[in-house]
């Protein structure tokens, strides 16, 4: 006799057949059936999928859906199967027979069963004793227990739970409750942590919660892959819950320290070096497994800003800033940073990481603690951040400017970079922090009333564009003018300069006060000359033709953000014409005119044809990404011919954000 058929035998012997046409009799047989095959001798060498438990489990699920749909089209009068399923507790029976995991799978198969049905019932449902109590049971079996066997199961069943919660979040109370007052209770009955952190070894405090829900996944929310992704989505769905009581246990557990620790750890786990990123090179360290780990610390890094963006608590808030700022930034990023060699790569590492996790801050002040930190120098503002940054000898931003003078060409290119993603999305906090001279209170009151006259902008505009005519800049290739104000104008939209108009004075006073004016105004403008950051970037752009053409990317890329800022007082000193303040501060209109003089030079030399016509050749390669053989060789001419290209475009850019800030009209532009 084969198995089934001796199934079949036994399940007879519980009692007379009836109609198989009933739902009731059919939910009946699979509850018979679940029972029989828990009893079997065997069971102990035997896997679940070897039984007719899973069939059994599935066909209940399937009856109690089918009589749901025939009493919501009239066919059906009662839930007769749903009463039975409940009010005999069902569930929480499967959980006892499961627990031993006999035959092996059936704690799987049960947790499954429950998480299914969670999420085909409505969330009122949940309510029910049985359905609620069952997968608390469940979770505080989870907690105690270090078998993780199951943990992908569990996991779905949470998400289906806090899914129904943030739905319905009356359901809260059914799974988040005040621990009783008591001196002997012990950790495994009641579950996890959170809100115990206080309590003494006599007992709990009053203010301990029982949460067995948060507490286990919190044990993943800091890993990587889809079981971190499944266990971030509910916490945040929890998170959300405006709660006090739920907010305040939270805020008192680890949920801060263990996602801090989770960014913490997959930063340090990142390579010293960078892999070959050029897909058809060698790779040394895996690309894929590279590209995997640095999107799971951006991921975790948006998590946190989510939280931060929807979490009602500020206690819960305040504790995510501070460990991001002291465990994460002091003690594990700039230590990194500090140690770093320009000479083995690892420099260029630890930049390139500091710019994929800048392209994903977005959150304020969590994106202000970020730049403050990288940018901070002595004039600390606040006692927060006095505590954080006064201890140490040598800032952060000292090693980081530093590092634009390294004799590796690779360090300069990536740290250049690093500059220009934080101008690209925190520019006004970023150039009051990097250049210090913005930071002044008088800087500040002239740059608010400083106006600039149509006539005069528009006499800057002109000269800019013939300095873009002088540099042979290139008419299609996609790069025109148009193209370049797209960029300007998005650029600028939030940071558009507006004119204060001067009120009517008596000549005397108006003169006088101009007089007074300008003599404060050359004083600012000679400290700006004088701020060491900015000549840094300025005289890298002196010695253009010095640098190769990725360096030079990087650098226009920079001047460029700087540039398009809204502080009319750094506009004046970059866009004059003039050497206001001597040829020591020369400005971007100043120094291009020398590098095009420069220009002019090798082109006599060459000759103007051959010049020409490689300067040509050079702009379809690179316009088109089309290499053309010869153009690319490491010649000191096929250098210096790429970089007229970086200047023909650094031009335009400089064109476009002056007739962007200036809202010049296309009237006026075609006049130019």
């Amino acid at each position: 006799m084969d198995l089934l058929t001796k199934v079949r035998s036994q399940i007879e012997k519980l009692g007379p057949r009836r109609s198989t046409g009933n739902l009731l009799h059919k939910f009946q047989i699979c509850w018979d059936t679940i029972n029989f095959e828990v009893q079997v001798e065997s069971n102990l060498s035997r896997n679940v999928d070897r039984t007719e438990i899973p069939q059994a489990l599935q066909q209940m699920l399937d009856i109690l859906v089918k009589e749901q749909s025939m009493v919501d089209r009239g066919l059906h009068t009662t839930n007769g199967c749903a009463e039975m399923f409940l009010n005999n507790d069902m569930l929480g029976q499967l959980v006892k027979l499961s627990q031993a995991d006999v035959p092996l799978g059936f704690r799987g198969e049960v947790i499954q069963t429950i998480s299914s049905l969670i999420s085909l019932l409505e969330g009122k449902s949940l309510f029910h004793k049985s359905v609620n109590g069952a997968a608390v049971a469940l979770m505080r079996s989870a907690l105690a227990s270090r078998d993780h066997k199951y943990e992908d199961a569990m996991l779905e069943l949470e998400s289906n739970i806090s899914t129904k919660i943030h739905e319905l979040p009356a359901l809260l109370h059914l799974f988040f409750t005040k621990r009783p007052v008591t001196s002997n209770v012990s950790t495994e009955a009641v579950g996890g942590l959170v809100g115990a952190r206080d309590d003494q070894d006599s007992g709990l405090d009053e203010g301990s919660y029982d949460f067995p829900l948060f507490d286990h996944l919190l044990r993943y929310v800091h890993i990587e892959g889809r079981r971190g992704d499944v266990a971030r989505t509910s916490c945040l769905f929890l998170l959300q819950l405006q709660q006090d009581e739920l907010q305040d246990c939270i805020a008192r557990s680890d949920f801060a320290i263990t996602v801090i620790a989770g960014i913490g750890g997959l930063f340090s786990q990142l390579p010293p070096q960078l892999p070959d990123l050029n897909p058809g090179g060698r790779q040394g360290y895996a690309l894929v497994t590279f590209t995997r780990d640095v999107e799971s610390l951006c991921g975790l890094l948006r998590f946190v800003q989510d939280v931060l963006a929807k979490c009602p608590s500020p206690d819960t808030c305040e504790a995510i800033l501070r460990e991001f700022r002291v465990t994460f930034l002091e003690h594990v990023v700039q230590p990194q940073l500090m140690t770093a060699s320009d000479f083995d790569g690892t420099t260029v590492a630890v930049l390139y990481y500091i710019c994929k996790m800048l392209d994903v801050v977005w959150e304020e002040r969590f994106s202000s603690i970020f730049v403050r930190f990288l940018l901070q120098g002595d004039d600390v503002s606040d006692d927060q951040d006095a505590t954080a940054i006064d201890d140490v000898e040598l800032h952060v931003r000292d090693v980081l400017v530093s590092k634009l003078n390294s004799l590796s060409e690779e360090v300069v290119t990536q740290t250049l970079r690093f500059f220009h993603s934080l101008l690209t999305k925190h520019r006004v906090q970023v150039l009051a922090l990097l250049l210090e001279t913005m930071s002044e209170p008088k800087f500040a009151e002239l740059s608010s009333n400083f106006t600039v006259d149509a006539h005069q902008h528009l006499a800057v505009v002109r000269r800019y564009f013939a300095l873009m005519n002088t540099a042979h800049a290139a008419v299609d290739h996609g790069t025109t003018l148009e193209a370049y104000l797209e960029d300007a104008e998005t650029a600028l939209l939030s940071s558009r300069m507006t004119s204060r108009a001067s009120s009517p004075t008596k000549d005397k006073t108006k003169g006088e006060s101009i007089t007074i004016e300008n003599a404060e105004l050359l004083e600012q403008l000679d400290r700006l000359g004088r701020d060491a950051t900015l000549q840094k970037f300025i005289g890298k752009l002196s010695t253009f033709f010095s640098h190769s053409m990725e360096i030079n990317l990087a650098l226009t890329g920079v001047l460029s953000k700087v540039a398009a800022s809204p502080h009319p007082l750094l506009n004046l000193y970059l866009f004059s014409s003039d050497i206001l303040l001597g040829p020591q501060h020369p400005s971007l209109y100043v120094i291009i005119t020398r590098l095009l003089a420069e220009v002019s030079t090798k082109r006599a030399q060459l000759g103007e044809d051959v010049f020409d016509n490689r300067l040509e050749m050079t702009r379809a390669a690179l316009y088109e990404g089309d290499w053309v053989e010869g153009v690319g060789e490491l010649d000191l001419e096929g250098e210096f011919v790429k970089n007229v290209v970086v200047l023909e475009e650094f031009v335009k850019e400089l064109v476009a954000v002056l007739v962007t800030r200036g809202e010049v009209s296309a009237e006026e532009v075609a006049f130019v």
